[in-house]
């Protein structure tokens, strides 16, 4: 049964995953770096030598008792290189590799052709729906779904082989890699579901129900690794009360889930199945500045389809594709419902649709094979179509992301490296440069931790502190010096410090993204810098502004300005939006004026009728007089005197009402000549 699947399967399905991989990596290098909880981890493992676990009575336990070898893929990173990211670009190689070669399998299993098996596992890998998998901070998700993928292709394998041998092997080898993988990242527990549902596509419910019968004894020992993950879930949840688990539900896991079941419509299949593909196309047409490399690659994937080829006879019946389709909906189902445990995680693009991935793929891979049965070539040009678009959207990722590094979380690490004092147990950072609030501190990734694992030192604590009073919608505190003692005020509390015992660091307006540290104890392995984007850059016309808002439903890209909240997303109508959240933001942005007089346009959400009244608005210091169009278009003439060449500032003076928490809802800014 599985003899035509083992015969040369790494010559024609593991050549296109290394290929896959290669087209990816080419044009970055190894220059992407962490962000975010990379941070964290890195400091960790040097705080605590051979820290790899968080079982009880390891570091995090109590936060992540239930995915006690989440560090784990970082751990094995470090090892490779600690004072690089490099090998944190080669877990993530494996994990994308061991994604597609596994969902090449399963894709021979269901479809018995190279062609389809091949497609299938490269939608496993780039299926575009999910935003983040491209980054370090789901390192160890991408290796869970990884390992789960590589688990149900030889689970499958397992249940279907001829020698008893083979069967034994495939599921020992199986239980391994699912076992690991829901212990790295607990929520892909509920992909256990897709051997069975595979099964079921392939053979129906009454040739499974023979299969059941004839291979109980394989399919009970398959059973052992689900059983015991979900005996030590319950276990981190009901007894070592998971701190994350615990905390993330609205009114308990299932009921949440149940309670969130529109969301399958809403977020899920709205994602998978329109707007990931509409996005793509979006980037491959609007976002694209030079199409070489995408030719390129273009050409490559229908070489690699076409070519291999093997002029399979279909004698899959209509309904077999109808059960395809409906078990690649139920697998993506499997995959995305652990999310909907909380309500906020629906507005999320980022990891959320990684292990829904397999299931649509197949879905996806059902409807074109079943379109094109009899016409094999074609059948492969529509695939390589799906599956350049979504190569498309992972290198529009990687882009995006080692953009992110090198202009601002490379700088900002560097520059607080070079200042850093070990001798003094606590850092702040008082940041002026309009990068440093949002999103948590996400682009500079983590202040506490970053300057000092770059450095290999373990210092105190660190903060990042702003001119305006804690927000829950925000994570800078706020520093004042009092006599000879430091108050930091931030949502997790009040703290002081003995003047004597910290440093105060200063970033300024004039934050230099080319800027590289003198200490030699930290190797950035490559060189890329955005102007060797393919992609159209935000700023390629600098004579004019523009900044869209993103959030979590895409990017988490910011407009640099202080006193503004994370990136929001709206559901009903899937747009994107930031607020104000302290009387005064600001936005500021490089400027190339042309000596013309200018527009302002601020696109919001609405108006609230206290800015309407009260709001002034300035740029550089001088008044704008302004008024709002069309219910929702903030708009003002802007005269060539008040702009400058290089850095500019617009300010929003009164913009959220007193006693409220923020304000003003913007969408989309832009500044460019009158046309007039």
């Amino acid at each position: 049964m599985t003899e035509g699947l083992t015969k040369r399967f790494f010559n024609w399905a593991g050549i296109p995953a290394v290929l896959c991989v290669i087209a990816l990596w080419y044009q970055f290098g190894f220059t992407l770096g962490g962000m975010i909880e990379e941070w964290d981890f890195l400091w960790m493992m040097n705080a605590v030598p051979h820290f790899w676990n968080s079982f009880p009575g390891n570091p995090m336990s109590a936060q992540f008792a239930a995915r006690p070898l989440q560090v784990t893929p970082f751990a094995i990173a470090r090892a490779v290189d600690a004072h690089s990211f490099l090998g944190f670009h080669v877990v993530l190689m494996i994990a994308c590799f061991l994604r597609i070669v596994a969902g090449a399998s399963i894709g021979f299993f269901l479809f018995r052709s190279r062609t389809y098996a091949i497609a299938l596992g490269l939608l496993f890998f780039v299926f575009p729906a999910d935003t983040q998998q491209m980054t370090f901070r789901t390192l160890n998700i991408s290796m869970s779904i990884g390992l789960m993928t590589l688990g149900v292709a030889l689970a499958i394998r397992g249940i279907v082989a001829s020698s008893k041998t083979r069967r034994t092997i495939s599921i020992i080898l199986s239980g391994v890699a699912s076992i690991v993988a829901v212990l790295i990242y607990e929520p892909a527990i509920t992909l256990y579901a897709l051997p069975l549902l595979f099964l079921f596509g392939r053979y129906g419910l009454r040739k499974l129900l023979l299969v059941r019968r004839r291979r109980r004894s394989i399919i009970g020992l398959w059973a052992v690794a689900p059983l015991l993950n979900a005996a030590y879930l319950a276990y981190s949840l009901v007894v070592l009360k998971s701190g994350y688990q615990m905390s993330v539900s609205q009114r308990g896991m299932l009921r949440s889930i149940i309670e969130n079941r529109r969301y399958l419509w809403k977020s899920a299949a709205y994602r998978s199945f329109y707007e990931a593909w509409t996005s793509s196309l979006d980037i491959l047409v609007h976002q694209t500045a030079r199409y070489g490399y995408l030719v390129v690659v273009a050409v490559g994937v229908v070489i690699v389809l076409v070519g291999v080829s093997d002029r399979t006879r279909h004698d899959a019946t209509v309904s077999r594709f109808a059960r395809y389709v409906v078990v690649g909906l139920l697998a993506s189902i499997a995959g995305y419902s652990p999310f909907m445990v909380s309500e906020g995680h629906m507005n999320v693009t980022q990891r959320t649709f990684m292990a829904a991935a397999p299931g649509s793929s197949v879905a996806v891979m059902a409807i074109i094979a079943f379109a094109c049965r009899k016409k094999d070539v074609a059948g492969a040009l529509i695939a390589a179509i799906f599956v350049f678009l979504g190569l498309v959207a992972q290198l529009y990722q990687f882009d995006t992301y080692t953009r992110l590094y090198v202009s601002v979380t490379r700088p900002y690490m560097s520059m607080m490296a070079d200042m850093l004092d070990p001798a003094k147990n606590v850092h702040l950072v008082r940041d002026t440069t309009g990068i440093g609030g949002y999103f948590n501190g996400m682009y500079i990734s983590k202040i506490r931790t970053g300057a000092a694992d770059r450095l290999g030192l373990i210092t105190g604590p660190s903060a990042l502190c702003t001119d305006s009073p804690p927000s829950p919608l925000m994570s800078p505190a706020s520093c004042k010096l009092e006599g000879d003692v430091w108050t930091v005020d931030s949502i997790d509390g009040v703290s002081r410090y003995a003047a004597k015992n910290v440093q105060l660091m200063k970033m300024g307006d004039n934050f230099d993204e080319n800027y590289r540290s003198t200490h030699r104890g930290w190797n950035d392995r490559a060189s890329f810098t955005p102007a060797q984007s393919i992609f159209k850059p935000n700023t390629a016309d600098q004579t004019r502004y523009t900044c869209l808002a993103d959030s979590d439903w895409g990017y988490s890209r910011f407009c640099r300005g202080e006193r503004w909240s994370n990136g929001m997303h709206r559901m009903d109508d899937h747009k994107n939006y930031f607020m104000a959240i302290a009387p005064n933001p600001t936005l500021q942005f490089d400027l190339k004026p042309t000596g013309k007089n200018y527009q302002l346009s601020i696109q919001t959400l609405g108006v609230d009728p206290y800015a309407a009244r009260n709001m002034e608005l300035l740029i550089n210091g001088m008044p704008l007089k302004w008024s709002v169009q069309r219910d929702f278009f903030i708009e003002a003439d802007v005269p060539s005197r008040a702009l400058k060449n290089g850095l500019n500032k617009i300010e929003f003076q009164r913009a959220v009402a007193p006693g409220a928490a923020a304000g003003l809802p913007v969408t989309k800014v832009s500044l460019a000549e009158s046309a007039e």
